[in-house]
């Protein structure tokens, strides 16, 4: 009896969070949230794909990298918008991700490098407020902006780059004068991958190649 009564004080708070989740959750779209503090939700209406801002994710649409100013309001997103046919384009919000607005020069520098590899990683300067610069990675090139995600120009790839490697990831940090340096890994397919550094102070403004001899899925810094 002890047992059977054990099981049921268990039992009973997963019951009423399933049915609290159960009364809570929308059933279909249009999708519904609720205020801070509050259990009462509203229905937004999802907006049609080109509408002048305002963007949110529909169906279609794959979310990829998120990346956050520093203070916080200032967001950037990958969109991977399957239905138009399949593109790639980042989307960036200045009020903490409540509206968003598409940024077409990325995909202006990305289609003038044939490059229609996914993007695999967004980092904003830890400077943002001073120099308004961000880095988009995709899988063949680093693509820097430094209007605030306006216009984008893509970077070299380094000297050894091998024409079946592709970027995994990327971080960025300041170098001793305080400029931004760029960090980025990757992998092959009939190789090995590496750490790439480009660092103003240090590289002489070129990428430098670690040679640590093994594909890298990510890069912390």
């Amino acid at each position: 009896m002890k047992r059977f009564t054990r099981v049921l004080r268990m039992g009973l708070p997963l019951v009423m969070v399933l049915v609290l989740a159960g009364t809570l959750l929308p059933a279909s779209t249009p999708t519904a949230s609720a205020e801070v503090g509050q259990l009462s939700f509203s229905n937004i209406p999802l907006p049609k794909f080109g509408a002048d801002g305002g963007y949110v994710l529909t169906p279609n649409v794959d979310l990829g990298p998120i990346a956050v100013g520093p203070e916080g309001s200032v967001m950037f997103a990958s969109a991977n918008i399957t239905a138009f046919p399949d593109i790639i384009d980042l989307l960036k919000s200045i009020d903490g991700g409540y509206t968003w607005s598409l940024q077409g020069g990325f995909r202006t520098e990305a289609d003038a490098k044939s490059d229609s590899t996914s993007i695999v990683a967004i980092v904003v300067s830890p400077v943002y407020s001073n120099d308004t610069s961000l880095f988009v990675a995709t899988e063949k090139y680093i693509y820097q902006s430094v209007d605030g995600g306006t216009t984008f120009t893509a970077m070299s790839q380094p000297s050894t780059w091998d024409t079946d490697e592709t970027i995994t990831d990327m971080d960025i940090t300041l170098d001793s004068g305080g400029q931004l340096s760029v960090i980025i890994g990757s992998q092959e397919t009939t190789g090995a991958g590496d750490v790439y550094v480009y660092c103003p102070a240090t590289t002489n403004m070129t990428w430098q190649e670690q040679d640590i001899g093994s594909d890298v899925l990510a890069i912390p810094c």
